[in-house]
């Protein structure tokens, strides 16, 4: 994700990223040194992405008046694998999208 997040800024997007680490998911210290933006936690208690209608790997992306813009399932009709350049694009766009800058 931070290769998206740098290449946004570089076109002169402003876009805020975070990350929500599951609350079965381990290793969010490993996280929170590999991105350039924050790492939350989740617990059982809170269970964010439940809260959110996501799970593991899922992405949503908000609009620039902070209203749900897309809701990109991990594995669903598009790839956002981010270790694929086909995955990267989609996100990338999807963002894009969501701020009325699509080519």
């Amino acid at each position: 994700m931070n290769d998206i997040a740098n290449e946004l800024a570089s076109e002169g997007h402003d876009v805020d990223f975070l990350l929500i680490n599951g609350p079965n998911d381990s290793f969010p210290n490993l996280l929170a040194d590999k991105a350039d933006f924050p790492v939350f936690q989740d617990t059982g208690d809170v269970n964010a992405w439940a809260q959110h209608g996501g799970g593991k790997d899922d992405m949503i992306i908000y609009g620039p008046d902070n209203t749900l813009h897309a809701f990109l399932e991990f594995g669903g009709d598009i790839s956002i694998n981010l270790s694929s350049d086909a995955g990267k694009t989609n996100v990338k766009n999807a963002i894009l999208d969501a701020l009325g800058a699509l080519p």
